[in-house]
Parts: structure tokens; sequence; C-alpha cells
């Protein structure tokens, strides 16, 4: 396994994408999707080392999503309590330069990023659910759960 890692998550209105990246090499080391949430028939893969792992069941909401993509890191590997994990990246999209605040994903401040999804400037209202579930897996860790960056330049 690698010195660190670097997951990324990008959940929609019915899914969740996500990929654990080498950040030195770029390679992935495992990759998923979970489809059709809130439907009756949910969808979710996980692949690693050349494994596709396929669940077909309901999966009622973005929670439960991704509860059940951190159990196959931990069933299906690679674990992510020994991936090194140092960050946890997520497409927000914030209003850009017409806008001077920056919505936060930690816990305390979440009211305020649910406000700029009331708003339009956050891609769904299920990102910032994923964002607090997120925060909660990692509060109890060394680094004291998750902060925001803003990244230069339009995207």
């Amino acid at each position: 396994m690698t010195q660190r890692t670097v997951l990324v998550i990008n959940s929609g209105s019915s899914s969740i994408k996500y990929q654990l990246v080498d950040p030195d090499s770029g390679s992935s080391l495992a990759s998923g999707l979970v489809e059709r949430i809130g439907e009756e028939a949910g969808a979710i893969v996980h692949r690693v080392a050349g494994q596709r792992t396929e669940l077909d069941q309901p999966v009622p909401d973005h929670g439960t999503g991704l509860a059940e993509v951190l159990r196959l890191f931990e069933d299906k590997g690679p674990s992510l309590a020994e991936a090194h994990v140092v960050a946890v990246g997520h497409r927000v999209v914030q209003g850009g330069a017409t806008s001077a605040a920056r919505p936060s994903s930690t816990t305390r401040s979440s009211p305020s990023l649910r406000s700029w999804c009331r708003w339009g400037l956050c891609t769904t209202p299920p990102t910032s659910r994923v964002l607090r579930s997120l925060a909660g897996c990692w509060r109890t860790s060394p680094r004291g759960g998750l902060r925001h960056r803003v990244l230069p330049g339009p995207a």
C-alpha cells in the first residue's frame, strides 16, 4: 500500500461515484459507483485490483449508500483504516468570484453549506448530506475532521 491516499467522492442527486487515489502517481487503487439511490432497485459496484463486486439492493438514501461504500472498502479492500487517507475530496460548486463567503464542510458550520444548497450554489442537497456523513467518519481522526479548501480558477 502507498504511503498516502486521497478518497475522491462525487455525489449527485441519485448516485455516488468514488475513487481511492495515490496522489503521487495518480493511479486508482479502488473505485466504484452507487446508483439509483432512493429508487426501488439500487446498484453498487466496487472495483479493486481487477476484481469487481456488484450488489443489487435498495439504497434508500445517500447516508446508506456511503455506509455501503465504507463497508465494501473494509470487506473487499483496500481498507481505508490502513490506506493512510490524507484527504477526502468532493466537488462542490461554491458560487465563484461573485461570492465572498465560503461554506465549510465541518459539522459546526454545516448550516452554512445547507444555505448554499438552498440557493442553488451547491450541486445538490445530497452533496451536503454526504459531506456531513464523511465529516462524521473522520471526526475522531487526529486531523479533526474534514476541511474546506477552494481551488483556484474556474472548473
